[in-house]
């Protein structure tokens, strides 16, 4: 799942991720929070790429912990806009699977980041110390 509000970003990522022969990448789009929450509740996604900045979000922490809340069992990788590694590795200790700055990265390592995503959030579900 892709929640991004901003068409060009959407066109882009789904450009770089149909770059990729090994793996079809199935794209479902919502533009804003609240969409991307109702989609979620209906259930079967591998990955959640999210932008932080949504027009029905007061932004940042907030947008992923609601996702996070509704997605405990789905990666997320986050995505931002600013040019601020610090702000998106501090989004990985509190939960994200990975996260990459728009305009910043090329299709293998969005696709490489996908992987690791997936990867580490079924690592951590075979966690013995996990309950879930």
């Amino acid at each position: 799942m892709l929640i991004e509000d901003n068409p060009p970003d959407v066109v882009f990522i789904e450009e770089m991720l149909a770059e990729e022969k090994i793996i079809k990448f199935d794209i479902i789009w919502e533009n804003g929070l609240a969409k991307g929450l109702k989609r979620l509740s209906e259930g079967g996604f591998d990955v959640i790429l999210l932008d932080l900045m949504l027009p029905d979000s007061i932004g940042g922490f907030y947008t992923f912990s609601k996702i996070q809340d509704e997605a405990q069992h789905i990666p997320i990788i986050v995505m931002t806009g600013f040019n601020d590694e610090s702000f998106a590795e501090s989004m990985v200790q509190i939960g994200a699977q990975g996260y990459f700055i728009k305009g910043k990265v090329d299709s293998n390592q969005l696709i490489h980041t996908i992987n690791n995503a997936i990867e580490t959030k079924l690592v951590e579900k075979a966690s013995p110390k996990n309950t879930n």
